[in-house]
Formats: structure tokens, C-alpha cells, sequence
């Protein structure tokens, strides 16, 4: 292959790269004006994190980076150069973060100069520069640490499983921690970290130094980062920069009107979703024809940062996206078209079987029926089930939505009703007994296998603790580690009990049952108002979290009232929002299940 034929997806690349900067700094731009209009309250959303996953198609950290990225640059108009610099697609994100900290105290240098010298620097020398620039010495990135990552396989009895599940899902929960492989380790770790709190109460062993170790770069001391020369001579190629290309057509002007506000956004993030989607197309081309070699770089992944200047873990986000796409076409075309965001795309992609089309489209159709909160829930349960019944995961049917509710109720019950007994010392098994261990061991035919992502040093942490407590405690590890972390929280869950209307809130699983809402912090509303003869009967409360309670429902945002409830709690509910009143979601359980 010649390289005029490598250069033109890797051109087209760099180009729609740009433009998504362009795109973003838009996205950021409109929720600045949404704010002054009236905010995403006065549409029915408790915070701009649940506006953006249901409204939007985008996680809530990804909405709040591109506002954060927006205030900074419209601080103040010398910085109109550098908005114009990303509109006009001639810097990525990556460098804009940079030079925006160089232009805040770091140089005297006029906006205009520093922005254009940006164009031809590296990400990797415009970082060098402003470490220069404060007097730091270099320090390793931290995408450069080296984690490397393992799955560690324990097969464990189905309740405990189960319950080892709830746990994590109520850690992460409660810690509002985002859904994904790199939360449910931080969940283990906050489990392995209470056990061994647990374990040093019955062993003499000095504990603490098995805390997980971080990984041991020494070998790369004797080749340090390279330093920013104030004395180099770059060579600065023009003809090596891709054309300009503009991520908007015209500079947007945001009216004070909320609804064209609303699809304003909704716009540029359906076109930000098809951006996605050609950046992991051609990244997978690129990668493919290993465009970074010809560069003289040993990984993609460098290559990304230093002359895509697109951060790695986000390109191979989307290059996986369209290889799972090219197998479940159903999914793709849904996201093409418009009928799903991508943030559900990217779920349900995951999950989908790719020799199973009707699997596909059956997690579709969900999808567009029902609010992401709901899908994603949707989309844990099948994994639980799948986990538990060790098969590939199905669109959940609604008895395992409820046996999955269920369970969950059962955990907080723990919690804050019933004693969980001390972990008390046994006898070490006898070697004799070591076959038939339920945790750890050999699989037993009623047993199933819990696989774990976990990074290579919590899973040696994993290992050497699990060894401490066959030593000093015997018996089944998991178990005792689910023990640990229960007993632990429930002093701090024990008084729940006792809060008016806990039985409500444990009905709703303590979480605010508006569809669109992931917030925890409940109180009782009741559907028929006190004040128009509403009872006390169960069937007429139902748990919202104080913002949706007291803000969307008894009207405190600029447009009064925009969240409605009526029927009868807790599996007969209609709700409704915003202005034009209209049908939010359909229950998750009364969504379409075999």
C-alpha cells in the first residue's frame, strides 16, 4: 500500500478530530445558555447529569467537562482566539486544555501567537512547556503508568454470587460511581480493604503491607521523558497540518428561548454521535494499515496522543463500538437514524450476541421505549442472571426484573434490619477438605464462576488476602468478604429503620423512582396530594429525591410544575414532564419481556 492511499483516511481523520473539538465546545456553549434560560429543571431533570444521559445520549462527566470547557474559554473575550482556533477545527481538545493554562498566568505572550504556535507543537511539548513554565520538574503521565489489567476466576455457590453482586452494585451506587469495568474494581477494592480491616482482628500477620502496590516503573528510569528545550529548534511543517475543517457550519447564537435551546443540543449531540462513529471507523483503518509505524512510533496508543492528539482510551472506545457495530446492525442503524442516543448504543453493544440479530433488535426496542436509567438496569440484570446461570446474556424477562429487585430489597433489609453475624475464626481446612471448597477452589457442580477485570496488583491483593484468611479464619473467602463489608456499613445504615416511611423507601430500593433520576437521597411524596385528600395508603407514596419532590413536583423552577406522577405505587405508575406534558418512559417492567 503507498502512502497517498494510507494519507487520506489518516487526513480525514484529523480532520473530523477537530471538528469534534468544535462540536464539544458547542455542546458546552448551549448548556451555558440552557442554564441562563431557565436550566434543565424547568424541563423536568433533577441535574444536568440526568438531562444529558436521557435528553442528550451523553454521560453526565462528558456534559460537565464540555461546560467546564466552555466557561474557560468564554472567560474572557482575549480568549476569542482560541474559541475560534477550536470552531475552526486548528486545535484538538487536548491542546486547548494546555494552552488555556498557559494563557492563564503561565506567559505574557499575546493569545493569538501562543494559539498558532499550538498548532505545530505536540501535545507531549506543549506539556513539557508548561511544566517548564511553572518550574516542575517532568513528570510521567499518567496514562503512561503501565497498569496492566487481569480476569481472576472464582467459583462460588449461586447465593453467594448473587449477594457478591448486590454488594458491588450497592458500593457503587451509594459511592455514585459510574457503571464499567474500572468501577466494579474500585468496588472490590473498597470490599478486599474492609475484609482486611475484618481479617487483622483474628491474625498477628502485619496486614497492611499486602495494600495494593503500585506498578514499579523503575525500569524505565534510566530513559526518562524527554524535557521541553527552550533552546530546540522544532521543525515546524505547515504542509503537515490538515486543512481546517469547520466542526460547525455557522457559529451558533443562543436564544433565551428553552425549547430551541433543548433541540438545539439535541442536534449537535446526534451530530457529535455520528463523529463518534467516523472516528472509530477510520482509527480502526489507520490502525489497520499501522500508520504509526511509518511515524516512528512503536503503539497506536502513542501515536494517538502526540499526533492525533486524541486521548487513547477514547479512540479505542469508539473503534470497539464500530467493530461490535459491524456484527449487530439493528443497533447501528438505531444510532444512525436517530432513535437512540449513544450512550444506549454503547450499552446495549456490549451486551447484544452478534449471532443472534433478534437479539439485537429486541435490546433496540427497549431502548427506545424506555429512559437510559431504565435500560441500564435492564442491562445489569441480564448480566447478573448471565453470571449466575454461566450463559450468554439475554434481554432480562420481567420475573427476573423483579427477582432482581428482590434480592436488591433483600441487601438494604440486611442492612438496616437484621444482625449480620461476626465473622468468627475457624478451624484451617484440612487438606483432605480442599476439593470441596465452594470458594476459591475447584468448581462443585452446583457452583458458578465470578469473573473479575481487575487490575494485576488488586488482584495479587486479592490473592495474598484470600491466603491470610484460608490461614487464620478458614471457610469460604467471598462470603466472608461480603460479611465484612455488611457489617461494616450496617451501624451506618441501622437508623434507616427507624425513618417515617422506610418501608417505602425500602420497597423503592431507596432510590428516587422518577425514570429519568438516579439521585438517592428519597423522601415520600404522596401521588394524590395531601392537600386534594390523598392519603397515607402505601399505594399513594411513592419515593423522590428531594429536588424532583420539591422542585419539579410542587413547582419551584421557572416553569412551575414539570414532573408528574399518577396511578397507584409501585408497579402502576405514569409519568410525565416538561411544558408539553408529555409521557416520560413506560415502566421498565411493563416494557416489552418475553
Amino acid at each position: 500500500m503507498d502512502f497517498s492511499t494510507r494519507e487520506a483516511p489518516l487526513r480525514k481523520l484529523l480532520r473530523i478530530i477537530r471538528s469534534e473539538a468544535a462540536l464539544r465546545l458547542a455542546l458546552g456553549e448551549g448548556v451555558l445558555a440552557l442554564e441562563k434560560a431557565g436550566g434543565w429543571k424547568s424541563l423536568g431533570y433533577s441535574t444536568l447529569e440526568n438531562y444529558a444521559r436521557e435528553r442528550l445520549g451523553r454521560s453526565g462527566r462528558w456534559i460537565s467537562d464540555a461546560r467546564a470547557l466552555a466557561r474557560r474559554i468564554n472567560f474572557s473575550s482575549d480568549f476569542l482566539p482560541l474559541r475560534d482556533a477550536v470552531l475552526w477545527g486548528r486545535l484538538s481538545i487536548s491542546k486547548v486544555e494546555i494552552v488555556w493554562k498557559l494563557l492563564s498566568g503561565l506567559t505574557q505572550q499575546p493569545v493569538a501567537q501562543v494559539v498558532e504556535a499550538a498548532r505545530f507543537l505536540t501535545v507531549k511539548q506543549l506539556r513539557s512547556l508548561a511544566r517548564y513554565l511553572e518550574g516542575k520538574p517532568e513528570q510521567p503521565n499518567a496514562e503512561d503508568s503501565g497498569r496492566t489489567w487481569e480476569t481472576l476466576v472464582r467459583h462460588i455457590d449461586p447465593v453467594d454470587l448473587m449477594a457478591f453482586e448486590y454488594v458491588v452494585k450497592l458500593i457503587t451506587g451509594v459511592s455514585n460511581l459510574p457503571t464499567g469495568d474500572v468501577s466494579r474494581a474500585q468496588a472490590v477494592e473498597y470490599m478486599l480493604a474492609e475484609a482486611m480491616t475484618t481479617l487483622m482482628r483474628f491474625s498477628k500477620v502485619d496486614l497492611p503491607s499486602l495494600a495494593p502496590r503500585a506498578p514499579d516503573n523503575s525500569s524505565d528510569s534510566d530513559s526518562p521523558s524527554p524535557t521541553f528545550d527552550p533552546q530546540q529548534k522544532l521543525d515546524l511543517r505547515p504542509s503537515d497540518e490538515p486543512d481546517p475543517d469547520p466542526g460547525l457550519e455557522t457559529d451558533i447564537v443562543w436564544t433565551a428561548d428553552l425549547d430551541q435551546i433543548d433541540a438545539q443540543l439535541q442536534s449537535l449531540s446526534s451530530a457529535l454521535a455520528t463523529r463518534d462513529l467516523d472516528i472509530g471507523i477510520l482509527g480502526r483503518e489507520c490502525c489497520a494499515m499501522k500508520v504509526h509505524i511509518d511515524a516512528g512510533y512503536d503503539n497506536f496508543d502513542d501515536y494517538c496522543k502526540d499526533v492525533l492528539q486524541y486521548p487513547p482510551a477514547s479512540m479505542a472506545s469508539r473503534v470497539a463500538l464500530v467493530g461490535r457495530l459491524n456484527r449487530l446492525k439493528p443497533i447501528e442503524d438505531a444510532l444512525v437514524d436517530g432513535r437512540i442516543g449513544y450512550e444506549a448504543a454503547s450499552l446495549i453493544a456490549r451486551i447484544s450476541h452478534p449471532q443472534n440479530p433478534d437479539d439485537a433488535q429486541n435490546w433496540v426496542e427497549r431502548a427506545e421505549h424506555l429512559t437510559l436509567k431504565q435500560l441500564r438496569e435492564e442491562v445489569d440484570t441480564a448480566r447478573l442472571f448471565s453470571r449466575i446461570n454461566d450463559e450468554a446474556p439475554h434481554p432480562p424477562t420481567r420475573t427476573e426484573m423483579r427477582e432482581a429487585a428482590d434480592f436488591e430489597r433483600t441487601v438494604y433489609s440486611t442492612l438496616i434490619g437484621r444482625t449480620i453475624p461476626e465473622p468468627t475464626p475457624e478451624p484451617p481446612p484440612r487438606a483432605e477438605d480442599q476439593g470441596s471448597r465452594k470458594s476459591g477452589g475447584e468448581a462443585s457442580t452446583e457452583n458458578l464462576p465470578l469473573r473479575l477485570s481487575l487490575p494485576t496488583d488488586l488482584a495479587v491483593f486479592w490473592r495474598e488476602l484470600e491466603t491470610e484468611h484460608r490461614t487464620h479464619v478458614g471457610g469460604d473467602f467471598i462470603p466472608f468478604l461480603i460479611r465484612s463489608v455488611l457489617s461494616t456499613w450496617q451501624d451506618a445504615f441501622s437508623h434507616l429503620s427507624k425513618i417515617e416511611y422506610s418501608d417505602v423507601y425500602e420497597r423503592d430500593r431507596w432510590r428516587c423512582q422518577n425514570p429519568c433520576c438516579t439521585n438517592r437521597n428519597v423522601t415520600p411524596h404522596h401521588i394524590i396530594f395531601r392537600s386534594a385528600g390523598g392519603g397515607e395508603d402505601r399505594s399513594n407514596l411513592v419515593s423522590l429525591c428531594a429536588t424532583c419532590h420539591l422542585e419539579l413536583v410542587h413547582g419551584k423552577t421557572a416553569r412551575g410544575s414539570t414532573l408528574h406522577v399518577s396511578g397507584q405505587a409501585p408497579d402502576d405508575l405514569e409519568w410525565t414532564h416538561g411544558k408539553a406534558d408529555q409521557p416520560l418512559a413506560e415502566d421498565s417492567q411493563a416494557a416489552p419481556h418475553q
